[in-house]
């Protein structure tokens, strides 16, 4: 209730309100004509205008883009707002630190005043929806937006907010925030108000946005849009704030029967095996398919309560058999939610559970108050749920259980050592029977690091013992995954601690539930180069399956926006892959992307819902994975060979080629197992531990990385090492030597466990948890790193834990704790000023961050978890004490006090008190923080009044006015409100605000006035009117004389130009014309010296002038000895007195360099990096079958072997491929060659039936003439296809010199080859893959080195069984044997054995019965190796070390038995006969039917020709059987009147009833008969064509008077034609013909025609 003392104040203020907008109107852009076209550039950030301010055309404005954008206003009121444009971008209004606050009140009302924002509120308040004939307000934010998340955001209001008038009842549209958006955001205030608020402190940061009203009048210029009741509305089935989302497009397909629309979630239901937004496309199992479940927008006129309670972020969503189970989360809208939905997956429905009563704190049985960012599992019919974040009661501590059957609400105890979080996960496991607790964070504890476990049998908590692993030292806002093939729970992203940095984390860790051991999961580059691996994030989901771990959302800190991706994560081969690449087919609509949703699986369905891009959003989305996600790249064979782990297959099948790429570890498609057709099978690289254990160790950079263990790899062994030095570590290849660094005091150690690194030493994120770890301080002085750590005298590096300060540094005084106390935490601060002037206590900062909206100090590492989606306010301050903005009494002018969205200003009036006034708390209708009448002005009483208050309201000329939208007038230039620069600017005062003007001396650039120097100043800058400041190395008035020192020195003056006074830049000598020693280059002419490492690419620290190179080099192991400047010196005996000038010659090359500068490999080794050689050089990867490639990109091996690399592998397809070229060389078997030439396997010559092959392993051309032989030690390699399938196959190998070992395997990938560098000896392993422990407990892989002589081996087979976790294929059986027979024979018996064959001398026979084998799949591969002995050959006084030989495999058919042949022969030709007599008698009777059916078309067609009508009568005299016709036509009678005598035909009438056309009459006529010209009998005698003539009506002047007419009858008996035809000459005869012929009339209706 306004009092009636208060009325005088608000009249004023009404007239202020209608009045006082005038000056900020809305802007309208101008119109482009053909005269800007010429000068139509896009300047719209620059050129800003003030509120009063239109386009011209002397502004740069595009003719696209014709837009006037209005600046950032403290207050700016657009009344009766039509469309228009406004923004903060790149503004130079900001000269200090301090926030600048924007607020823009957009209203299609024509006046803003108290009554119209209340009565706004109140029907709002009523209908919840928008107000009826008020048209709304639509918002686009532009793509451009610069805005740090979170520390700052726009915030969005559908009305007044409260902080401009309270009970306006506002609601928010959202807090948006990002530097990277892909799409324009789209809002719309039904309320008619539309208000913007945006608080920012760097210029460079802001956003472009426009408006229109939705007016019928606007409506018409609008896509999709129609004008109901005068407001703009979206048209039929569109919805969304733009009206760009089509509800059940094409109707969901249902004029095909393909779906059907369900207008109550806002979707298409798709039948079976159809897809897409409108079911439009069938299903494929290679694609991912994303369906719509529900969506709010579209909901609205259904179910507008859901729609309202149903959006939200920072919830959980779990799910059962048949329901998605929703809990908690935080609403734009509705604030903090406590509330629980489930969604039916069979009804797709959503129903509110009704649980145990609200939220009671002192109640055990009462539920759980409202929370975000909480952590739940679903384990059973149980749902639990620990922590969260409260906005009433902070982080909370609780831990609960509901129960999914009863819906009742359970409180449980926790334990101690458990604090309150929220951030954390809660990860159930499914056979262990517990819940695992990772993570989370809270003002009071900070970062918790311990890991807990709920045992659900037992319900306690325990702290489980995890010491020994690499696990993350704090993290929250992560994702956690328990993968039930490996017992372990895999964990990615989140905001983690590390050392002394807090840092958004894209690393991954994993947890095994079973030993409690961390591992962290670094990528390997040769998988997964940097570009191809997620982007780190925070607030995302993620879910898993058997084979692979999905993420999706979440926010990125490098870009501060919302990342849009979604990745797998392949456990087994340690990959990430991209779900949204190109070569991906998608059906469907993704979502947009969301940060704070969450997601659950089921069935390989994956369902999405909730989250927030800056409002939340309540939709329900499926996106459905295929199992294999190797079958996403069926499409291409080079795609899918790309990733590891995939296969590919094509069949080409009934004219159809089909295509299909599948994971190695899952069941082949059975097409490609037993193909009908042409088939080609490629198998990619595989994973497993061979592939890890082939990564570059030098690509990591930290000790964690280096040494990382992969579990589900199991026993693989550590290749890498770290080796800890001085000044730096490096990560090398197990059993490297450490490389001691250079003025080094400590031994250089190699580390290969990760939890014994150097710096996983005293790690701890408080001082508190740093004090219990012992051995360690808490201080500000230390820099840690991988290089070591740096001591500084003062405190100037962020808050980290390290090791206690040996006694060589104890002369530093350092301030740690212990011994001193821990510093005060961020959460004690209570003010702006005294929290920002703090410099914290948590690890990664020495500062703390003020929350204005909440008004509390808290940590830096806690403002993402606390002010996401804008629950800070629209700024959180950091950094120094001058950011607090000031408390409102504490401004002194307008201008100050204005800026403040929550203060007023009561001004005085008249000259003697100008811009005099008080600013205090205030709202648009009057001021909260004080008093301002004309009785009285004052504050709070803990606010003191400025001293001259009462003076100034004396002196007023009226009562004070409370101003709010608008400055009171006041002279600047007088009174000392100016911002003018003394220096350089004179202040002019204007009737609204002043203006600044340069002083005599300045020119005005760039918005700053700057002085003139009119000599110029030609190499310096000029500082005051004609007062120069020269560049380094220049001196005069004009600073245009150079000093005579190089460029590297200034000199003495003008006078003295080769007086240098001190040489810069690594130079010496009197005019810095040398460089210094160990130091490259001319420093003449301004010439540069760089040091020796930079100039030997980092490879050398050591570079010698040519001359003295030489000298060194012909002294025998000197230039080896060189390491270091100091080794230079002491082999001279003397100081290097300069560096070289050029053609220095770097020493000992490191890191497989060569070359003067180290700028080339070695031999059989490239560059790490292709774009420099800084990186390094590895060695050539040509997978064993060469030892050169290019230098530089580590293609063209010149590869042996038979192998060569794939032609569509190229450089240019390399820089898109998951898997680079280098690795791809060698990797493929020439044409008649068989095998996958990787990971140490060969290609085998195809052997074709009944060929001889000679041992020689190059060629076999020179086979019948003159033999090569197999060397010693060397190896060949044949490969068996059988021909015919039902055939045995017998294998001969004949010897005729020497003596082989033979190999034999039904797998290609069995046998791997060594080759010794040193003499050329071949070895022959078993693939690791299929290695055991036999029972002397001996590994043996090794086949060279089995014994015959070992007594388990003799006559035996031994088993070897793969490794577990790498196979699930049957066992593998060793044949070992040896052939001393002259000819030995050998029959496998096993389709899973192995042979080993010895000393083969003579004739080996090997017979694989095809009943053992499955010989349409099968090949055999063989390997002979030449085992002569040198020994021998010198013996037999020969050097010929061969063994000689040939090898051919046959299929021999039976021998034909004459009884079965000729028994087979005849029973297939009399079964041929029966065949060929069966259908003769089918074609016999099927033409027979054709010839009916062709009669009696015949018939129906000589039917249905044309006829004339005729009239027949039968004189009634006549018998039944005996009747006369009379022929006559339709002249002949007129009403029953007979002119002319008709012609008579006497006739039987029973043969006219069968007659179509036949008309009976009754009149008697005279007897007259009538003759047929022809009768034309058809071949079966059943029928004749009868004509006759007849008469034609007309008479005389006719032109025709006489015609034929013939008619088709049936004959009763055949001898009445005969007759017929053999009496001519008898007339009574004639007549008798018709009696037996026309079967034409019915005996009861003698008159007929025809």
């Amino acid at each position: 209730m306004i009092l009636a003392k208060d009325y005088g104040i608000y009249l004023i203020l009404i007239f202020i309100l209608i009045y006082g907008y005038r000056c900020l109107s809305s802007v309208h852009s101008t119109t482009c004509d053909s005269k800007q076209n010429n000068d139509c550039v896009d300047h719209r950030w620059p050129n800003r205008l003030t509120a009063n301010q239109t386009c011209d055309r002397r502004q740069s404005m595009t003719c696209r883009h014709c837009r006037c954008y209005t600046e950032c206003l403290p207050r700016g009121l657009v009344v009766n707002a039509t469309t228009g444009w406004f923004g903060t971008h790149f503004t130079a209004d900001m000269v200090d630190s301090s926030p600048q606050y924007c607020l823009w009140i957009l209203t299609t009302h024509p006046v803003v005043d108290i009554y119209t924002l209340y009565s706004i509120a109140m029907a709002r308040s009523i209908s919840r929806q928008s107000i009826p004939n008020t048209p709304a307000i639509s918002l686009t934010i532009e793509k451009d937006m610069h805005v740090e998340c979170p520390d700052s955001n726009i915030q969005v209001f559908d009305g007044v907010p409260d902080f401009v008038a309270s009970g306006a009842l506002s609601q928010k549209l959202g807090f948006y925030c990002g530097t990277d958006l892909k799409e324009d955001i789209h809002l719309v205030a039904h309320s008619g108000f539309l208000t913007v608020f945006y608080e920012r402190r760097d210029p460079n940061q802001g956003f472009n946005a426009s408006y229109v009203r939705l007016d019928c009048q606007s409506c018409q210029t609008l896509n999709d849009r129609e004008c109901v009741n005068n407001q703009c509305v979206c048209s039929d089935n569109k919805i969304g704030p733009n009206c760009g989302v089509t509800v059940c497009p094409n109707n969901c397909s249902a004029d095909k029967n393909q779906g059907t629309c369900d207008h109550q979630n806002g979707r298409c239901i798709c039948m079976p095996n159809y897809v897409e937004n409108d079911c439009s496309q069938s299903m494929f199992t290679n694609r991912l398919v994303w369906s719509t479940l529900f969506n709010c927008e579209a909901a609205k006129p259904f179910l507008p309560s859901l729609s309202l309670y149903l959006p939200r972020m920072g919830h959980t969503l779990e799910n059962t058999d048949s329901y998605l189970w929703l809990f908690g989360g935080y609403s734009s809208i509705r604030g903090q939610l406590g509330d629980m939905f489930r969604f039916n997956l069979i009804t797709s429905r959503w129903e509110e559970i009704s649980t145990n009563g609200k939220h009671d704190k002192d109640s055990s049985r009462s539920g759980p108050q409202p929370r975000h960012f909480h952590a739940t599992a679903l384990y059973g019919e149980w749902f639990y749920l620990y922590g969260g974040l409260s906005q009433v009661n902070g982080v909370l501590g609780d831990f609960w259980k509901f129960e999914t059957v009863d819906h009742n609400w359970q409180k449980l105890e926790i334990i101690d050592e458990l604090p309150a979080l929220a951030g954390h996960t809660l990860t159930a496991t499914d056979n262990v029977g517990s819940l695992i607790l990772i993570g989370g964070y809270s003002p009071e504890y900070g970062f918790f690091e311990k890991t807990l476990e709920y045992d659900i049998d037992e319900n306690r908590w325990k702290v489980l013992d995890d010491g020994n692993g690499v696990r993350p030292v704090g993290i929250y806002g992560h994702t956690a995954v328990f993968h039930s093939q490996t017992h372990n729970i895999y964990i990615y992203g989140g905001v983690g601690y590390d050392m002394d940095r807090t840092y958004i984390s894209g690393d991954l860790y994993s947890f095994d539930v079973d030993t409690s051991h961390w591992y962290r999961l670094p990528p390997d580059e040769q998988i997964n180069p940097i570009n191809t691996r997620p982007e780190s994030r925070y607030f995302h989901s993620a879910v898993s399956t058997e084979l692979y771990m999905i993420i999706i959302g979440g926010r990125n800190n490098d870009s501060n926006a919302i990342v849009n991706s979604i990745y797998a994560y392949i456990y087994k081969c340690n990959k990430w892959i991209s779900l949204q690449s190109e070569t991906i087919p998608v059906s469907g609509e993704p979502p947009e992307p969301a940060i704070a949703l969450s997601i659950t699986i089921q069935d390989n369905n994956i369902y999405i819902f909730g989250g927030t891009n800056g409002q939340t959003n309540g939709n329900l989305y499926r996106l459905t994975v295929p199992k294999d996600l190797c079958q996403l790249f069926s499409y291409s064979r080079l795609g899918c060979l790309r990733h590891i782990g995939c296969s590919y297959c094509s069949v080409y099948e009934n004219g159809v080629n089909k295509t299909f790429c599948y994971s190695q570890d899952l069941t082949i498609p059975q097409s490609c197992y037993n193909p009908r057709g042409a088939s080609e099978v490629a198998q990619g690289l595989s994973c497993g531990v061979e592939l890890l254990e082939r990564r570059n160790c030098y690509q990591y950079k930290t000790c964690v990385d280096c040494v990382a263990y992969w579990p589900i790899y199991g026993s693989g062994k550590q290749v890498c090492q770290w080796c800890s030095n001085c000044q730096s570590g490096r990560c090398t290849p197990m059993g490297a030597t450490c490389e001691r660094e250079s003025h080094c005091t400590l031994q250089p150690r190699a580390f290969i466990f990760g939890h014994l690194c150097p710096l996983r030493q005293c790690l701890a994120s408080d001082c508190h948890k740093c004090s219990q770890l012992g051995g360690c301080m808490w201080t500000r002085q230390v820099l840690r790193s991988e290089m070591g750590r740096t001591l500084n005298v003062k405190p100037i590096f962020d808050w980290t834990c390290v090791q206690n300060i040996p006694q060589d540094v104890a002369s530093i005084v350092v301030e740690s704790m212990p011994p001193l106390s821990c510093p005060i935490s961020c959460l004690s601060y209570t003010n702006c000023s005294s929290c920002l002037e703090s410099s914290g206590g948590e690890g990664g900062h020495h500062s703390c961050s003020w929350a204005q909206n909440i008004n509390k100090c808290i940590s830096p590492s806690f403002v993402p978890l606390r002010c996401e989606a804008g629950l800070c306010g629209s700024l959180v301050l950091s950094g120094s004490p001058s950011q607090c903005p000031s408390t409102c009494h504490q401004l002194m002018q307008s201008a100050h006090c204005l800026s403040r969205p929550h203060c007023g200003w009561c001004a005085f009036n008249g000259t003697a008190v100008d811009g005099r006034g008080i600013c205090m708390e205030g709202q648009l209708p009057g001021p909260i923080g004080g008093t301002c009448k004309k009785e009285y002005v004052g504050l709070l009483p803990n606010q003191p009044l400025p001293s001259m208050t009462t003076k100034w309201l004396s002196q007023s000329e009226g009562p004070p006015i409370w101003a709010y939208l608008e400055r009171p007038k006041e002279n600047e230039c007088l009174n000392g409100h100016h911002t003018c620069d003394e220096r350089t600017e004179d202040c002019i005062d204007l009737e609204d605000g002043f203006m600044c003007k340069c002083k005599p001396g300045y020119l005005i650039d760039d918005n700053q006035c700057k002085a003139i120097c009119h000599e110029g100043c030609m190499f310096g800058t000029c500082v005051a009117p004609d007062v120069c400041q020269c560049n380094f190395g220049f001196v005069g008035t004009n600073c245009s004389l150079a000093c005579e020192c190089n460029g590297h020195s200034n000199c003495a003056g003008v006078n003295r130009l080769s007086d240098c006074l001190e040489c810069q830049n690594h130079t010496q000598g009197s005019q810095c014309e040398k460089c210094k020693p160990f130091y490259v280059g001319n420093p003449v002419n301004s010439g540069k010296c760089v040091p020796c490492k930079t100039y030997c690419n980092n490879h050398s620290e050591v570079c010698l002038d040519r001359q003295l190179y030489d000298k060194i080099r012909n002294f025998s192991g000197l230039l080896e000895a060189i390491n270091t400047h100091k080794d230079v010196e002491k082999i001279l005996g003397h100081v290097v007195d300069e560096g070289p000038a050029s053609g220095a010659v770097c020493v000992n090359c490191k890191h497989n360099t060569k070359g003067t500068e180290c700028n080339s490999c070695i031999d059989g080794f490239f560059q790490n990096n292709a774009e420099r050689i800084g990186d390094g050089c590895r060695r050539c990867h040509c997978n064993g079958h060469s030892d050169t490639c290019n230098k530089v990109t580590g293609e063209d091996c010149q590869c042996d072997n038979s192998t060569e690399t794939d032609r569509q592998c190229s450089q240019n397809s390399s820089k898109s491929s998951l898997t680079p070229c280098w690795q791809m060389q060698c990797s493929k078997c020439k044409e008649y060659f068989l095998g996958v030439p990787t990971n140490g396997h060969q290609c085998y010559r195809h052997m074709f039936l009944d060929k001889d092959y000679c041992f020689d392993p190059k060629t076999q051309e020179e086979c019948i003439r003159k033999q090569s032989g197999l060397p010693f030690g060397r190896t060949v390699f044949f490969a068996v296809q059988p021909r015919y399938m039902n055939v045995d196959i017998r294998i001969f190998v004949d010897v005729t010199k020497g003596s082989v070992d033979l190999y034999l395997s039904a797998k290609e990938d069995t046998f791997v080859v060594d080759v010794n560098k040193t003499n050329g000896i071949h070895w022959v392993w078993l693939d690791k893959k299929y290695s055991t422990h036999i029972s002397s407990g001996n590994l043996y892989n090794d086949l060279d080195s089995l014994s015959l002589k070992q007594p388990f081996l003799l006559n035996d087979s031994m088993r070897f069984n793969p490794l577990k976790s790498q196979t699930s294929g049957p066992a593998l059986k060793l044949r070992h044997s040896s052939a001393n027979d002259l000819i030995y024979y050998l029959t496998i018996t096993d389709p899973n054995e192995f042979l080993i064959v010895r000393n083969l001398k003579n004739r080996l026979v090997i017979t694989i019965p095809q009943e053992v084998h499955d010989l349409r799949s099968t090949r055999f591969y063989i390997i002979l190796k030449g085992i002569q002995s040198q020994l021998k050959g010198h013996i037999n006084g020969t050097d010929d070390h061969r063994s000689y030989g040939n090898i051919f495999f046959r299929q021999d058919q039976s021998r034909i038995d004459l009884f079965v042949f000729f028994s087979v022969f005849f029973s297939c030709f009399f079964l041929f006969l029966c065949v060929c007599v069966m259908v003769w008698k089918i074609k016999q009777a099927f033409d027979m039917r054709r010839a009916r059916r062709l009669h009696v078309a015949e018939m129906k067609h000589m039917a249905s020709r044309p006829f004339a009508t005729i009239l027949i009568h039968i004189d009634g005299s006549y018998t039944t059987n005996d009747v006369e016709f009379a022929l006559s036509s339709p002249s002949h009678h007129k009403e029953g009147t007979i002119k002319k005598k008709p012609f008579r035909f006497r006739g039987s009438i029973s043969s006219l009833r069968d007659s179509p056309k036949a008309q009976v009459h009754p009149e008697p006529f005279d007897k007259y008969t009538i003759r047929p010209v022809a009768v034309e009998p058809t071949a079966d005698g059943l029928s004749a064509v009868v004509t006759t003539l007849v008469h034609l009506p007309g008479g005389k002047t006719a032109p025709n008077r006489m015609c034929l007419a013939s008619t088709l009858v049936s004959l009763r008996n055949s001898h009445h034609i005969l007759n017929a035809n053999t009496n001519h000459s008898n007339g009574n005869n004639i007549g008798k013909v018709g009696a037996g012929v026309w079967r034409t009339a019915t005996r009861r209706r003698p008159h007929f025609a025809f």
